[in-house]
């Protein structure tokens, strides 16, 4: 699958760092290891040598396994983990050049640790979401969390709840 060139990562980290929109560092945790060093390196502290800075050249590999991360972290109600993993995603769907997929992400509801938003993800790309899950109860919840509702029908003990 064809992606952004380095110099569009380049340019989007600048941004970014000149609006001070990443506070959290999330969008750098995402898009910096899609750089070769050289690029990489005026984002990097200066203890970060060469040897030892890794590459990520497969972008739907390593989205398709974030994705998994992402359910787990939404079905085990972790609401920081679930926001950074939002933002890893829309950020990868950046890199991987699918604009749809950040347009449809940013047009769900951020409700229910992400989980509308974490579906149109998968969705736009065609890949398992709430059948990616074998427990059936955790299978429920999700679909009812994407949905918008509690995880479970009768109220959720980890608070879930709006």
């Amino acid at each position: 699958m064809p992606g952004r060139t380095q110099p569009e990562v380049v340019a989007r980290l600048r941004k970014i760092r000149a609006d001070a929109a990443d506070l959290s560092l999330f969008v750098e945790e995402a898009l910096l290891p899609a750089l070769d060093f050289d690029h990489a390196r005026p984002f990097l502290p200066p203890s970060v040598r060469r040897t030892r800075w890794r590459q990520r050249t497969d972008h739907e590999l390593h989205a398709r396994g974030y994705l998994v991360f992402a359910i787990s972290r939404i079905i085990d109600h972790r609401w920081d983990a679930a926001r950074r993993c939002v933002v890893n995603l829309a950020e990868l769907a950046w890199l991987l050049d699918r604009d749809d997929v950040v347009t449809a992400m940013g047009a769900a509801g951020f409700h229910r640790y992400g989980a509308p938003k974490v579906k149109a993800f998968a969705d736009g790309f065609g890949w398992r979401f709430v059948d990616s899950v074998e427990d059936l109860k955790s299978r429920e919840a999700l679909n009812r969390m994407a949905h918008g509702l509690q995880c479970r029908p009768d109220g959720c003990p980890w608070g879930c709840a709006d």
